[in-house]
This record gives structure tokens, sequence and C-alpha cells, in this order.
């Protein structure tokens, strides 16, 4: 299995709660590439298992058993999800040029807020302009806000592979 598949399969096998099989999914993918993010978490959940599982398998009971194993497939969620960002930042086209751009521009929510009010104000005060004025402003306004959406969307892509924003997906009982 290549990198994209390990990632993909570990994730999957997360979301179905089996965290055994995507623990060894991922140990494979460090076997294959050690020097890739999260491996010490990695050893941090497979012990913790280990040692919920050598608990149960004693005969204890333990109420909490539940929230740990949740707890677990949420901690090994974030080491697979950290990698498949860090494996597109570096691998996937898009991924890598979107870093790239949002890496030299300003992206704070204040700028970005700043320009979208801006473009609002000034479309609405087209309307006060006489119509040949209008038309030649309108189309210059409006070619600008499409440069600025398209740089707009590197940098929001650029976020998500950077780790800055995270979509995480929840795991749920």
């Amino acid at each position: 299995m290549n990198v994209d598949e390990i990632l993909s399969s570990a994730i999957n096998n997360l979301m179905d709660k089996r965290l055994d099989v995507a623990i060894e999914l991922l140990e494979q993918l460090y076997v294959q590439r050690p020097t890739l993010i999260g491996h010490s978490e990695l050893e941090a959940v497979k012990n913790d298992y280990q040692l919920m599982v050598d608990y149960m398998e004693r005969g204890f009971t333990d109420d909490k058993r539940a929230s740990l194993y949740l707890s677990l497939l949420q901690r090994l969620y974030r080491v697979a999800a950290d990698l498949e960002i860090s494996w597109r930042c570096k691998n996937v086209i898009v991924y890598v040029d979107a870093f790239r751009i949002s890496d030299h521009l300003n992206t704070s929510h204040d700028f970005i807020r700043s320009v979208l009010e801006s473009f609002v104000s000034d479309v609405a005060m087209l309307s006060l302009l006489p119509e040949a004025e209008r038309t030649e402003k309108a189309k210059d306004l409006y070619d600008r806000h499409q440069v600025f959406l398209s740089t707009d969307s590197s940098i929001l892509c650029g976020h998500l592979a950077n780790g800055r924003m995270m979509i995480v997906r929840f795991i749920q009982d």
C-alpha cells in the first residue's frame, strides 16, 4: 500500500472505531517512512491502548473504558490527520501551491474583513455614478475583487494545509 492508501485506510478504520487496525496501519507507514511526524504520539496511543487491553484481559471492570477508548480514537485521528495534511503539503500540487502562496500574504481576519467590507461599500457607491463611468468602474472593481477571491481561496487552502486551521471529523458514539 502507498502512503495515501495507508492514511485513508487508517482514517476509515478510526471512523469505524477499529483502533487496533488503525494502529497497525500507521505503524506500517512509520516503518516505510520513519521521518514522518507524529511517531511519538502513535507510540503513546499504542501503549495506552495496550494497558487498557491488559487491564480488560485481567477481568477488571472499568466504568471509564468507553470514554478512554474514544479518547484514544480521537488522539490517533489527530495523528493521522496531521500526517495526511503534512503529506499533502509536500506531495499534492494544489496543497503545495496554496501553502507557498499563503505563507507570503497577509491573512489576518481583520485584513480580509476590511477588504470585503470595502468591496461592498464600493459597489454601493457605484449607483451614484453616471452610467458610463459606473460600467467602467464596476468592471475594474469586480476584476480586482475576483483576483482577491482567487488569492483568498489559496489562503484558506494554505491554512488548511499548514495546519493553522484544521477540519476535524468528530468521532461519535
